[in-house]
């Protein structure tokens, strides 16, 4: 009886040795494609596609130009390498006087 269970257990070995095999396979499998997606969402794969990355002294990204405008040193983080750039407020647009209207039509033409 205990030699008939030892042969039922062998049979059953090669089987269960490949369905442990297939499982990892199929797992490593889902894992790499999870970190390939993952890589390509990455923000260091943006800036190789030419963008940059605005942090402020303290290495917090800066998302607009407004805060921007508020920080004096920043730093540029592109693909190869980071920048210190110091800001400074541009003047703001003046708008043009209104002109007068006298009642005539410009010439078009």
């Amino acid at each position: 009886m205990l030699s008939n269970a030892k042969n039922a257990l062998l049979q059953l070995k090669q089987p269960m040795e490949n369905a442990v095999k297939n499982l990892l396979i199929h797992s490593q499998n889902s894992l790499e494609t999870a970190e390939r997606l993952l890589e390509s969402c990455s923000y260091e794969r943006v800036l190789e596609r030419g963008f940059a990355l605005v942090l402020d002294s303290a290495s917090r990204p800066v998302s607009c130009a407004a805060d921007a405008a508020k920080k004096s040193n920043l730093n540029l983080k592109f693909a190869d390498g980071t920048v210190s750039v110091t800001t400074s407020l541009s003047p703001k647009k003046t708008h043009s006087p209104k002109r007068t209207d006298d009642g005539q039509q410009e010439m078009l033409l």
